[in-house]
């Protein structure tokens, strides 16, 4: 017997025409929809922000094998489900319309049997997952949530497209009389098989068949058309969002620069205009899921930012052509946008590789360019531009502690790094205490190294989270300068601050130089057998990521092994349940250290309260903010941890 696909079974010709009509009005609403998207982006610049490379792995492990997506359970799962299912449908659709239009042989004899077997599978996979959806939305969806409604309506077409589909390959089954071939579509045989038990009759069969297949077809067809208009355009914008982000595995993808700042008189993002059409894709792509919310320290804290709202604004803005800040009649709070740590884990956590970080850093540029900046923000940026530090302190006074060094000069061609201090290093005791240790590690290794002293500035750090993006690009280019003559030289930082900026964001700008960490370089000492560390130092130590030398850098190994694994160190590594990428943020970053916001929890209080339950002796870290903040904390709590760099660990041993 031949065994054989045949899509139209028992379907009269005027519901094939109705079938062809309907599916060009469904095709033609969707391209409508995505050119109407289109449009709306016009009111978008172009962007800068083109990255093509690695394409093909992004493909792979981000949207094929949703990387990011099942990292939360168990959501992400049955999205994958829905993924798998939906993709393996589109591939037999796609299979089944070039057997009926192109070969008319590729679905004969034993091909059949193993396409209706798989079709009937990737089917089961689907229903489950937008059944399991649907469920986990009904059930636990939160009724303040203004996107329940849609994805309740949404699923259920995803449902019922499942559902009359198979509904009407077992009233096909049952009308052909359960054919022995037909067993290997296996949910519908089963329905056939239930069907031929209620003893429904032959005529019946084929009517109800042609109904069934003609809802099946209107829901089909109908989902197709509305997908640009409903959130299941995510199908096109988070994908394509994935593949042309800028994001790596080695480093979250920094801030882009401004270009033509002195032919600009207002830059940054205030109305749709100041957007790339990227940024309008990104907006496209959020789904709404808040794993950025729940991963936020500042939203976690009780703090005005959601960085799921900073999109949906976005989104909404492009769409109305509304301004996008309330300071100019918008619709996102000045308020959340300066709440941000620009701590990255909401990039972190984003299944479609958003950055809402990147959206308020220009949201910032746009506040600041037209005035509009917090007191505590503005006096620090007048002292940068003035006396080149936040803290307004006269640079004179920044380097007198060095005196007790007596450090005398080293030929320019024996050095072996130019030791940059940082400009917090000569007003607070609590970073000089680790420039401090770090310069005694460096002489007892034998390390020959300068320090600039007064010629150094701020690196630009704060003045970039906080919008000030001339400044920033001035103070690059001054620092530049100053490290030109050691362009064959290392550039040692311990603050990761210094570092980021430094390694990432004045590559930007054309600016290179050869920078290191501190937990880098000294790691390479002690593996080249040039530091040699005696008296062991038994206490339980537990380790704080800072997020500009974690989450920003991926840099997770150094610092852990220094504590560790170092020769002749007897300390206990504990580590916090939110560590390496997921590390809770200390609270310090985004130029938080001058901003100070009231509302809320404060963010270091959380994180020393998390350090608490693990009972360490000491928090160390990597980074001058993170030791400030977290040490604020610990006086503020009256507890006896200490916080300490792992530079005055090492050197304590």
């Amino acid at each position: 017997m031949q065994v054989a696909y045949e899509e139209f079974w028992h379907i009269p010709l005027w519901a094939h025409q109705i079938f062809y009509l309907g599916a060009a009005v469904s095709i033609i609403s969707l391209v409508i929809g995505i050119f109407r998207q289109i449009l709306k982006w016009q009111r978008c610049r172009g962007s800068s922000v083109w990255q093509w490379s690695r394409l093909f792995a992004k493909f792979l492990v981000y949207i094929m094998g949703h990387q990011k997506i099942r990292r939360k359970k168990p959501e992400g799962i049955i999205h994958f489900l829905i993924f798998l299912g939906f993709s393996g449908l589109l591939i037999a659709t796609t299979i089944a319309a070039a057997d009926i239009y192109i070969t008319h042989k590729l679905l004969d004899n034993w091909r059949y049997l193993i396409f209706a077997f798989y079709a009937d599978v990737v089917g089961i996979i689907f229903l489950a997952g937008t059944c399991m959806a649907l469920y986990r939305r009904v059930r636990y969806g939160s009724e303040e949530d203004e996107t329940k409604l849609e994805s309740v309506r949404v699923l259920s077409l995803l449902i019922g497209v499942g559902l009359t589909g198979f509904l009407a390959e077992g009233l096909r089954i049952a009308a052909m009389g359960l054919p022995w071939q037909e067993s290997w579509s296996v949910m519908g045989y089963l329905i056939a098989v239930a069907i031929r038990a209620a003893h429904v009759g032959p005529g019946q069969l084929l009517d109800a068949h042609l109904v069934i297949w003609g809802i099946h077809v209107i829901l089909a067809l109908g989902m197709i058309a509305i997908i640009p208009y409903t959130k299941l355009f995510h199908m096109l914008a988070s994908p394509a969002n994935i593949l042309l982000s800028p994001e790596t595995e080695q480093t979250l993808a920094p801030f882009p620069p401004v270009r033509n700042l002195e032919n600009r008189q207002d830059i940054g993002a205030y109305h749709p205009k100041d957007l790339g059409w990227r940024d309008a894709l990104e907006a496209n792509a959020c789904t709404n899921c808040r794993r950025c919310e729940e991963n936020c320290p500042a939203f976690l804290t009780g703090k005005a930012l959601s960085p799921r709202t900073i999109l949906q604004g976005l989104k909404t803005a492009v769409k109305s052509g509304n301004n996008l800040l309330e300071d100019g009649n918008g619709v996102i709070a000045s308020e959340a946008v300066w709440s941000c740590t620009a701590c990255g884990s909401c990039v972190e956590h984003c299944p479609v590789s958003n950055s809402p970080l990147n959206q308020i850093i220009n949201l910032r540029i746009a506040l600041t360019s037209r005035g509009f900046v917090p007191a505590l923000a503005a006096k620090a940026l007048e002292g940068i531009q003035s006396l080149g530090n936040p803290w307004e302190y006269e640079p004179a006074k920044r380097y007198e502690w060095l005196d007790k060094f007596k450090l005398s000069d080293v030929d320019d061609e024996q050095t072996e790094v130019i030791y940059w201090l940082g400009c917090g290093v000569g007003y607070d005791n609590r970073i000089q205490e680790i420039a401090e240790a770090t310069m005694r590690i460096l002489t007892k290794a034998g390390v020959k190294y300068k320090t600039l002293a007064d010629s150094e500035i701020c690196c630009g750090d704060p003045v970039r989270r906080m919008g000030e993006e001339a400044l920033f690009q001035d103070l690059a280019i001054q620092n530049h300068q100053t490290l030109a003559k050691f362009s064959n030289k290392t550039i040692l930082t311990h603050c990761p601050h210094c570092y980021h900026v430094f390694k990432n964001e004045y590559a930007q700008l054309g600016l290179e130089i050869n920078v290191v960490h501190h937990s880098q370089f000294i790691m390479k000492l002690i593996e080249d057998k040039r530091l040699s560390l005696k008296e062991p130092w038994e206490q339980s130590v537990i380790y704080h990521d800072p997020c500009y030398l974690g989450r920003h850098n991926k840099e997770f190994s150094n610092p852990r092994q220094l504590i560790e694994s170092a020769p002749n160190l007897k300390l206990t590594l504990m580590e916090f349940e939110e560590n390496r990428d997921q590390a809770f943020c200390c609270g310090g970053g985004g130029g938080q250290l001058w901003l100070e916001s009231e509302m809320g929890e404060r963010i270091n209080y959380r994180r020393f309260a998390q350090a608490e339950e693990k009972q360490p002796d000491v928090i160390a870290t990597a980074c001058p903010y993170c030791k400030i903040m977290l040490d604020t904390a610990c006086s503020f709590r009256g507890s006896k941890i200490k916080v300490k760099d792992i530079s005055e660990l090492l050197e304590i041993s």
